[in-house]
């Protein structure tokens, strides 16, 4: 998916990220059509189809002079709108919902950067087996505290709610309401908070 995404942003496709997700989806399904019924492939792809069609609205709810500010927000929207579109499937395969999901986006995006600065660090010098060996400890230092992270948010009393039972036409019904927000979006008011 994030192949091919690339591929058309290189391309200067960057208007058509849907066409994209969903040509990625085909390819992949051409494939192998049981992953239709892979919860991971599921998750995957509403979340970025939630990223792609909600993020743009969400982006400019709330802006900050601050640029770091500013960055925390955009990715806490981020997190938002990938929400909102696996918040059904999380509510009708594991009945449960994270209520400290924003929390732990804030800090994932730290930790992914961490993660990710140090991973191609560990590919440039690995020709050097030193500097190699100390690039792959940093990033086990750094893969160890993000999933530490995880764990402590998970530790956090009522970070998860559960019980949840949806029905498969609920779960329909839900997607149906989301299908109609977005169409209706267009003629929605914009407005924006400002904070310091």
């Amino acid at each position: 998916m994030f192949s091919f995404l690339l591929i058309g942003t290189m391309k200067g496709k960057e208007n058509s990220e849907l066409n994209i997700l969903a040509f990625s989806a085909f390819i992949l399904l051409s494939w192998k059509p049981i992953y239709i019924y892979d919860v991971g492939f599921q998750l995957s792809y509403t979340a970025m189809l939630g990223i792609y069609l909600f993020y743009p609205f969400l982006k400019n709810v709330i802006i900050s002079r601050y640029k770091i500010m500013q960055l925390i927000i955009e990715g806490s929207m981020v997190g938002i709108a990938a929400q909102i579109t696996t918040v059904p499937l999380t509510l009708y395969y594991f009945h449960q919902f994270p209520n400290y999901f924003i929390l732990t986006n804030v800090g994932m995006m730290f930790f992914a950067g961490v993660v990710l600065g140090l991973g191609l660090f560990f590919f440039a010098i690995s020709w050097s087996s030193i500097l190699a060996f100390v690039a792959g400890n940093l990033l086990k230092i750094g893969l160890i505290g993000m999933v530490f992270f995880v764990q402590w948010i998970d530790g956090i009393p009522f970070s998860v709610s559960t019980g949840f039972q949806l029905s498969f036409g609920l779960l329909c019904l839900i997607y149906l309401l989301l299908i109609i927000l977005v169409y209706t979006s267009s003629t929605t008011i914009k407005t924006s908070v400002f904070i310091s």
